[in-house]
């Protein structure tokens, strides 16, 4: 039966408790981050292992490496943004990226002197090799292994073709840097700067206008929002939101804005024009990155997704479980009804943990270095530094079911008396007399001994207040005396009823402890008080001398004064 309807009440949940997700996105925005780096981090060895292929020569690099990086083992000479060839060896102890440096400092010179013609840049012919010169000047020298020949070309042609490919980048460099493009650059640069600056005060503009608006319409059509009587938003608090979700919108807006404008500009001169893809790049690359790892992450996404999921029902079902035995729906023998919320608590955070040590494999980054030394060290934080709470929670659990103390019950604790206003796992915080809220570590209160006031006040708590009667006063007008005053005593059971004890001789008196029975603990002391008052009350009624040590030296070293003097 506790079955059942435990499950009923999960399933009829299931549809309001739409934020059962959020702790599985959580987790994966949290954790994403080490996917990122450790494929960042893996690209980049990738790219160094490459270049340490590509760069080395062939007898220093392993046969299987050979054969595996034998197509990419390449270095372009860009010149301009375009590729003028691919080197694929070196020569003595250059390498094909310094022989591809040289090569692209050279063609550099050439292009920047406008006194030089492109046309001089000739090919010549060494043998099986060819050199591409300029003005009898060698720029670069190539053999058949140097540049990647296609099956129906021969060699000759293709250097034929690099050289007319460098000649034509050289005319482009050149009309690129003349004054006529540079002027007709800026031109294009200042036009679109301004239309940049015009769309952006324009919608500065009508926002700041939007927002007047909407705080200046307080009151007519932005109205407080109200459920019934309740108000949820007051008008000043929506038209603050709207005119926040306004500046929102224009702050998107303005970075969408440069970040195509600024390409724009930046595009119409030579010397920044490859810094356009590079901006659009710093965008763009980082979108694509979390976008490809979020599609690879989609099947490990979905395995946190039923675990969360089921863990959800789970807490569900054992919070509606304790919920009941609680309220006293369901009862176990010798389990005690205020055991259900730390038992529950207990139990929840065992299915949490159950459900984190399923869930980390499926975390992304889970195999990374960077985790695993961030486990290592917040376990060391613990370890370290929870010493003391650990100990603490240990000992909330031992009170809690040792039951020692309810909330409410008047306690002496290490010293301190007055009412348990809270139990936590860590600490018990005790209200005195004096109402001074005092907090106690709970392994404090596990290792001291514990009075418990309210417990035997529920059969009659007996309070025993002293006095001291001389020897000439009988004992039995004593005890009637006090009695007297105990019946006269609020908040003090008649049943059962006072006695007084006879407690010791002393040197000039006797000592007469009466004692009576209050079902009142938390008010011990008033009660104390009220008794002394009636106790002073009567015995002066009877003419009864209340004695004390002191009082007494004082009155015999007056008479023998007296005695003295006559």
């Amino acid at each position: 039966m506790v079955l059942v309807a435990s499950m009923t009440f999960a399933v009829k949940n299931i549809g309001m408790k739409i934020n059962k997700f959020v702790f599985v996105v959580g987790v994966f925005l949290l954790s994403m981050n080490f996917s990122w780096a450790q494929a960042q981090e893996a690209e980049q060895e990738s790219a160094k292992s490459e270049s340490l292929l590509e760069d080395a020569p062939d007898e220093l690099v392993p046969t299987g490496a050979q054969a595996k990086t034998q197509e990419r083992k390449c270095r372009p000479a860009i010149f301009n943004s375009e590729e003028m060839f691919c080197l694929r060896r070196g020569v003595g102890s250059f390498s094909p990226t310094e022989r591809v440096d040289s090569f692209i400092h050279r063609i550099k010179i050439i292009a920047d002197d406008r006194t030089k013609e492109s046309e001089d840049i000739k090919v010549v012919a060494d043998g099986e090799n060819y050199s591409i010169v300029f003005e009898q000047q060698p720029l670069i020298r190539f053999g058949v292994e140097d540049l990647a020949i296609p099956p129906d070309s021969e060699f000759e042609d293709v250097v034929q073709a690099t050289a007319e490919k460098i000649r034509q980048q050289i005319d482009v460099y050149r009309k690129q840097r003349s004054p006529h493009d540079l002027l007709f650059g800026a031109l294009y640069s200042l036009l679109a700067l301004s239309l940049l600056i015009l769309f952006l005060a324009l919608v500065f503009r009508f926002s700041r206008r939007l927002i007047e608006t909407i705080h200046a319409s307080k009151g007519h059509w932005v109205t407080s929002l109200k459920i019934k009587s309740y108000e949820v938003l007051t008008a000043d608090r929506i038209s603050d939101l709207l005119a926040g979700a306004i500046r929102l919108i224009r702050l998107v807006i303005t970075l969408f804005t440069l970040y195509f404008a600024v390409p724009l500009i930046l595009v119409f001169f030579p010397w920044t024009e490859n810094l356009a893809p590079k901006v659009a790049g710093y965008v763009l690359h980082p979108v694509s990155r979390v976008w490809d790892v979020f599609v690879d992450y989609l099947p490990s996404l979905f395995f946190l997704a039923v675990i969360g999921y089921l863990t959800h029902l789970s807490l569900k079902l054992v919070k509606f479980f304790f919920k009941e035995v609680e309220q006293g729906h369901i009862r176990f023998e010798g389990f005690h009804r205020d055991w259900a919320t730390p038992t529950y608590k207990l139990a929840r955070t065992f299915l949490l943990v159950i459900a984190l040590v399923m869930a980390f494999p499926y975390l992304p980054g889970s195999d990374s270095p960077a985790f695993k030394g961030i486990s290592v060290f917040l376990g060391i934080l613990l370890s370290l530094g929870s010493s003391s709470a650990i100990g603490n929670m240990v000992a909330g659990v031992v009170l809690t079911y040792m039951r020692p103390f309810v909330i409410g019950d008047r306690v002496e604790i290490a010293g301190t008396v007055g009412d348990v206003i809270e139990k936590t796992l860590l600490v018990t915080r005790v209200r005195t007399i004096k109402n001074v809220d005092i907090t106690i570590p709970n392994s404090l209160v596990l290792n001291s001994h514990i009075l418990n006031y309210s417990t035997t006040a529920r059969a009659g708590l007996i309070l025993n207040p002293v006095v001291t009667v001389g020897y000439e006063v009988p004992w039995r007008q004593v005890h009637d005396l006090l009695r007297e005053a105990a019946e006269k005593t609020n908040m003090v059971k008649q049943k059962p009823e006072p006695f007084v004890l006879q407690t010791g001789f002393n040197n000039f008196d006797i000592s007469y402890e009466l004692n009576v029975f209050t079902d009142e603990p938390n008010k011990a002391q008033l009660v104390y008080s009220l008794l002394r008052q009636n106790i002073q009350d009567v015995f002066n009624k009877a003419g009864v001398e209340i004695l004390s040590p002191e009082y007494l030296n004082l009155r015999t070293e007056s008479k023998s004064e007296d005695c003295q003097s006559s």
